[in-house]
C-alpha cells in the first residue's frame, strides 16, 4: 500500500483469506479490512510502524463478504518509506478460538474449585505440588509458596507422611486412587481426617505428566467408625 493506505499489489494469498480480488481491491484503502467500530486502527497502525520500523497485532479483521477473521499481521515500512508499506497477514482463527475455549475452561475449573469445600491441588508424579486452591491456603495455615514442592507435608501428621508418599509412588491410573490421612487444620486447631484423591489429568498417560487432587474430609466419619468398632 502507498503511505496513505491505498493498496497498491495484491497476492493470490491475499485474495483466499480476505476475498477481494486485485481489481477489486487495487487503488482502495485498505481501511475497509478493520472493523467498522475501530475507524482509527489502519492509520494508528501505520503510524506505528513508522515511528518503530514495524507494527505487529492480533486483532479482528473483516473479509469481503463482512464476516470476521481473527489475524495476526506484520506492517513494516518499504525501503523507501515515500513509496508505502508491505503488511503480512495470517488467519488464525481456529488457534483463536481454542485459546478462548482454553482460557474459559479454566476460569470453570477456578470458579469450581473456589466454590467447593475440597481442598484441590495439582502435583506431579513424585508428589511435588504445584499449585492449591485457595481453600488449601486457608485450611492447613500454610502459604500458597509454602506448599509447593513436598511443603505440604508440613501440614500432614508426621505418623502418616511415609505411608502417605508410599500410597503417592503406587502405580496408579484410576479415579479410584487414594489415601487417608490427618491433616492439620488452622481452624479447629488440631489434624483431622481426610481423603484424598488422585488421577492424571491426561487419561492417555496415567502415571506420567501432571496430576490433579483433591482431599476431602472425612473426620467425622472416621470418628463413627471408631466408636463402631470399640462398641
Amino acid at each position: 500500500m502507498d503511505p496513505n493506505g491505498i493498496v497498491t499489489s495484491w497476492n493470490s494469498g491475499a485474495e483466499r483469506v480476505l476475498g477481494h480480488r486485485p481489481s477489486e481491491i487495487i487503488g482502495r484503502t485498505a481501511d475497509v479490512l478493520f472493523p467498522p467500530e475501530e475507524p482509527y486502527a489502519a492509520a494508528e497502525e501505520r503510524r506505528n510502524a513508522l515511528a518503530h520500523g514495524r507494527a505487529e497485532d492480533e486483532r479482528w479483521q473483516v473479509r469481503k463478504d463482512m464476516s470476521r477473521f481473527w489475524a495476526s499481521g506484520l506492517m513494516m515500512p518499504l525501503a523507501d518509506r515515500d513509496r508505502g508499506f508491505v503488511k503480512i497477514l495470517r488467519d488464525r482463527t481456529p488457534q483463536h478460538r481454542s485459546e478462548q475455549e482454553l482460557q474459559a475452561s479454566e476460569a470453570i475449573f477456578r470458579g469450581l474449585v473456589m466454590s467447593i469445600p475440597q481442598l484441590v491441588f495439582r502435583s506431579r508424579m513424585d508428589a511435588h505440588l504445584t499449585w492449591v486452591s485457595p481453600s488449601w491456603t486457608e485450611q492447613c495455615g500454610l502459604s500458597f509458596d509454602e506448599s509447593l514442592g513436598r511443603g505440604w507435608l508440613n501440614a500432614v501428621h508426621p505418623d502418616d507422611r511415609a505411608l502417605c508418599l508410599k500410597a503417592w509412588n503406587l502405580p496408579t491410573g484410576s479415579s479410584t486412587d487414594h489415601c487417608e490421612l490427618r491433616l492439620y487444620c488452622k481452624p479447629q486447631g488440631g489434624y483431622r481426617w481426610h481423603q484424598c484423591r488422585v488421577l492424571p489429568l491426561r487419561e492417555d498417560a496415567p502415571g506420567e505428566g501432571e496430576w490433579i487432587g483433591a482431599m476431602t474430609e472425612i473426620h467425622e466419619l472416621r470418628t463413627l467408625q471408631g466408636q463402631q468398632e470399640v462398641l
